[in-house]
């Protein structure tokens, strides 16, 4: 059955989300989020006479609604420790050449039952509005159970793009700097970084949230200096038992639509590039597309079998909206930017395919 908590989303402005932010330990940091979970109109309300056009009303959080329970006299003490590390932080929100350092709270009051928080009056500006598509949100039960504060933090970081993209690359320094890391000393050292952080974290969030990771480094000569995130579908919550016939009957119908779909293609052994036979049953300018796309799918560096695939889809349906898929990702590559790439769109390729497979 369902809790309150398990019903709670938080919802963080990506600019929060993107911030660098003081290290918080797991309590602290789960608090903190926890907060999110309120609206701008229920954390601020306007004032012109402040100086950010807003005044922080307050909130009144009852204890046992973070922690789910009744609080004992070891739970106050973990509570009261968060709150004081909650007291003292701040995050670095960077706007063109400007830093901004900005302290989460303006006071924070704790009694036995309920913690008062009254956030800083500047932080409104980043609180998600109503309207707002730039925001990251995620229920509060995928995050209760991790262990680590940096668990928590890199969930955050992570989650955003992971049903849509299927990998996440941030480069090293930044990551370290927004999970309140880059002044750790002994984590200048990547391999310490791997062994006490990111490891970890990635056997939490896979052992108790909703993502499950993979790590890959990313190297510069000899350097480590990004790391790749590999998000994989997890069936930790939804496991569905399937009939090993009916398996074996999909696995054969994927198999058969692979190769209908793949009769007028092969590998030309002397360019190794995919060469596309003409088809009578298309019409010229049908094979004039498939040629151009072959080409534009050549460009973006898509590997030979999903190229195969995107071509046999798109001359079985003209209609298949793919042109506007490539030509974003040319332009993300052009204008240097991360997303769209080559990996979202082989994605969208295989999400088609499977689609197209089950029809």
């Amino acid at each position: 059955m369902e809790s309150l908590l398990d019903k709670i989303r938080i919802k963080r402005d990506n600019k929060l989300v993107n911030a660098y932010q003081s290290k918080l330990q797991p309590a602290a940091q789960k608090l903190l989020f926890y907060l999110f979970s309120y609206n701008k109109e229920e954390l601020f309300e306007r004032n012109e006479n402040a100086k950010s056009g807003y005044e922080s009303k307050g909130i009144t959080l009852p204890v046992k609604d973070f922690l789910g329970a009744y609080p004992g006299g070891k739970d106050l003490k973990v509570v009261d420790g968060a709150c004081s590390l909650l007291a003292s932080s701040q995050i670095n929100i960077t706007k063109e050449d400007e830093k901004s350092y900005i302290p989460l709270f303006e006071h924070i009051t704790l009694s036995k039952t309920k913690i008062l928080f009254e956030f800083n009056s500047r932080l409104a500006e980043f609180i998600v509005t109503e309207g707002s598509n730039n925001f990251t949100s995620y229920y509060y039960k995928h995050i209760r159970k991790l262990k680590s504060g940096n668990s928590v933090r890199l969930y955050d970081i992570l989650i955003n793009g992971s049903r849509k993209y299927p990998n996440n690359i941030i480069q090293l320094d930044e990551l370290k700097q927004r999970m309140g890391l880059s002044s750790t000393k002994a984590y200048q050292k990547f391999s310490l970084f791997k062994q006490k952080v990111l490891t970890p974290c990635i056997n939490d969030i896979n052992e108790n949230s909703d993502l499950n990771l993979k790590m890959k480094n990313i190297k510069t000569g000899r350097a480590v200096t990004a790391v790749n995130f590999i998000f994989q579908e997890n069936d930790q919550e939804e496991k569905v038992e399937v009939n090993k016939e009916n398996t074996s009957q999909q696995e054969s119908k994927n198999v058969s639509f692979k190769q209908a779909i793949s009769f007028h293609m092969a590998v030309d052994p002397i360019s190794n590039d995919l060469k596309v036979s003409p088809d009578p049953q298309l019409s010229a300018v049908l094979q004039d597309k498939i040629q151009r796309l072959q080409q534009r799918l050549k460009e973006i560096g898509m590997d030979m079998e999903t190229t195969q695939l995107a071509l046999n889809l798109y001359a079985k349906n003209p209609d298949w909206k793919i042109w506007p898929e490539v030509n974003a990702v040319k332009m993300a590559i052009k204008d240097g930017e991360k997303f769209p790439n080559k990996h979202t769109l082989k994605k969208w390729i295989m999400d088609a395919y499977d689609t197209s497979s089950r029809s």
